[in-house]
């Protein structure tokens, strides 16, 4: 099927066990909607379940406009099941902004990227973390360097997720416009200069479980003023996931450092500047683009994850 487009509101590529053990996909919606019907994710990898979580927990923000305090968030407890409509509603308004390969608005991704050298676009598994580099020794590996492999577009948006929350310092493909990033310029640099280490692979992640999907995501939904309280916002509201953003740009000759703008950018912040191009004619993933993206501001975060 040629990929055109991949809309992730409702194509399967989200892995979930329901509460009999058995697997299957979901697309965003169906995973909101039957939320307690599912006991959690089963992910290929450990490190992508915490960075999808960070996501769901950003659409829930947004969907529930909450809760604002103890009390929106009981409520939300008290009931069975999470409020479909408001996920319907959300999901509706910004459609193309979950769509993996729209034109200007690819999600998670920025849709002008373009590698310095023609030449340093990278093969799919270059996305994926466990993967040995071309000049590595494979250690502790599944695969080795030899070993065909694909990545379909449901593969792809998980490990994109992945890759924003805990990317290494070894992501150095510059993007045109943008030399002092190419991995052969980028050493002795300044470290402003190189790509930062993704969020999670700084601090690590700790989170409450609960025995279905519906509880884990509202364990991990603190109320609007307890996080104006605790991690100092000043966005009362949680402040605007990257999808609601305008479209990514690749950066120049400097990174862009700054400090998250409420929860939903912190759980979605966007470490590289990344993207997939597909083979229409395969239905996989062709090459991917993996550039350094926005530094954060250490200093300036209390992650409700961290331990």
């Amino acid at each position: 099927m040629p990929l055109a487009s991949f809309d992730l509101v409702h194509e399967p590529w989200l892995p979930v066990r329901g509460l009999d053990g058995a697997s299957s996909e979901v697309g965003l919606l169906e995973l909101f909607e039957h939320a307690h019907q599912y006991s959690g994710l089963n992910v290929e990898y450990p490190t992508q379940e915490p960075a999808l979580l960070r996501v769901f927990l950003a659409c829930c923000y947004r969907a529930l406009k909450g809760p604002g305090d103890i009390d929106a968030w009981r409520a939300l407890w008290r009931q069975s099941e999470l409020p479909a409509q408001g996920f319907r509603d959300y999901f509706e308004k910004w459609s193309d902004r979950f769509d993996l390969f729209h034109s200007e608005f690819p999600f998670f991704q920025s849709a002008g990227l373009e590698p310095h050298n023609p030449d340093n676009w990278k093969q799919p598994r270059a996305l994926v973390s466990y993967m040995p580099p071309g000049d590595g020794v494979p250690l502790f590996v599944p695969v080795t360097e030899s070993a065909d492999f694909d990545l379909t577009a449901a593969e792809a948006a998980r490990w994109l997720v992945e890759r924003h929350a805990w990317g290494p310092t070894a992501d150095k493909t510059g993007a045109k416009g943008n030399p002092a990033l190419n991995s052969k310029i980028a050493k002795g640099q300044s470290p402003v200069d190189t790509p930062q280490m993704g969020h999670l692979g700084w601090t690590g992640f700790v989170g409450p479980v609960g025995s279905t999907l519906r509880e884990t995501l509202l364990l991990n939904l603190i109320p609007f003023d307890e996080l104006h309280s605790q991690l100092r916002s000043e966005n009362r509201d949680g402040g605007l996931p990257c999808w609601e953003r305008a479209s990514l740009k690749p950066l120049g000759p400097k990174c862009d450092t700054r400090s998250p703008k409420g929860i939903c950018d912190l759980f979605t912040w966007q470490s590289r500047r990344i993207r997939l191009r597909a083979d229409p004619g395969q239905g996989k993933i062709k090459d991917v683009l993996i550039c350094a993206g926005d530094r954060i501001v250490r200093s300036s975060v209390q992650d409700p994850h961290t331990g």
